[in-house]
């Protein structure tokens, strides 16, 4: 089931590289680690990472989407601001 974000909170297309190289997921606090690990369980060939944020004046969260075919599938909450 797709995940409610709208399209204009996706703001840069990230490879799993780049996530990889901010986070130690080996080190970081254990339910973080489980987003994550549940986030990389879906991702198919294909899929997309996104970093997403939302336009100013909204709730201020910010993480990793997990974008297949323009749908969201998935996030991982970096931060509430």
């Amino acid at each position: 089931m797709p995940v409610r974000l709208p399209s204009d909170h996706l703001t840069e297309r990230v490879t799993l590289d780049e996530v990889l190289s901010v986070y130690d997921f080996g080190d970081c606090h254990p339910e973080f680690r489980e987003d994550w690990e549940r986030l990389l369980a879906k991702r198919l060939d294909g899929d997309e990472l996104w970093r997403f944020a939302p336009p100013p004046g909204e709730i201020e969260v910010f993480g990793i989407a997990l974008v297949r075919q323009g749908e969201v599938i998935s996030t991982l909450v970096e931060a509430v601001a």
